[in-house]
């Protein structure tokens, strides 16, 4: 049995019993104490009723709404965390159920979190700081200082950090190829930057970092490929 309305924080048990009115006047939850009642239960008929409906999350095509052969993810290690096995009570929580508070974390690999921070280092000179700050939900001044080395990075900080620049990176593989074709039509059409600029109205120095790649601007690349499209350049 379990909670229907307060899973988070009831977390009922009863002796085994096979007459099920005994089992539920006798059910209490684990953590208080407290006696559980009976509007907070279901029964494993009513938690498989709605499984049909339940995504399969390891594959692609897996949502109950998809039709036709589901497909493999692709799936990348984005960090290692150690964890304890014999001290988390795993043999008693596979009895009363999963329990956050038994789990042990020691961390985050040393190797790897110099590898990350490097990674993110990169992710914040490429992208800036600002791109990274709205994916990571991580104010734009603590990741400045950041790459300033004015600021430690803690282990939570350094997960979010680190997934915001992987997030970016991979949504980038468009804006690469429309890149690669703003260059061929500015190479085809034989414009200058400074003349480019002015065209489209924007820095000609924020221009030429976006051109180099050594600042890869989503929005301003989008930008700069809907204006040569506006006005009719082509590779």
């Amino acid at each position: 049995m379990q909670s229907e309305t307060h899973l988070k924080t009831v977390k009922p048990v009863a002796p085994f019993s096979k007459d099920l009115s005994q089992a539920v006047k006798q059910c209490f939850d684990r953590d208080t104490g407290d006696k559980v009642n009976k509007s907070n239960l279901k029964t494993y008929v009513d938690a498989v009723a709605q499984y049909h409906l339940h995504p399969e999350t390891k594959f692609l095509n897996g949502d109950y709404i998809d039709i036709g052969t589901t497909q493999r993810r692709h799936i990348k290690v984005a960090s290692i965390q150690n964890i304890g096995k014999e001290a988390n009570k795993w043999e008693e929580q596979f009895f009363t159920g999963f329990d956050k508070d038994a789990q042990i974390e020691y961390g985050i690999d040393a190797k790897q979190k110099i590898k990350m921070t490097k990674d993110i280092l990169v992710a914040i000179k490429l992208y800036g700081a600002k791109q990274i700050a709205v994916n990571s939900k991580i104010s734009e001044r603590h990741i400045l200082n950041i790459s300033k080395n004015k600021k430690d990075i803690s282990e939570k900080t350094l997960l979010k950090l680190y997934n915001a620049s992987k997030h970016i990176e991979n949504s980038t593989l468009d804006i690469k190829n429309k890149l690669n074709i703003i260059i061929k039509i500015i190479k085809k059409n034989n414009i200058s930057n400074i003349q480019l600029a002015k065209l489209i109205n924007i820095d000609p120095s924020n221009l030429s970092k976006i051109l180099n790649g050594k600042r890869l601007d989503i929005k301003r690349v989008e930008y700069i490929f809907a204006c040569l499209t506006a006005i009719n350049l082509h590779d």
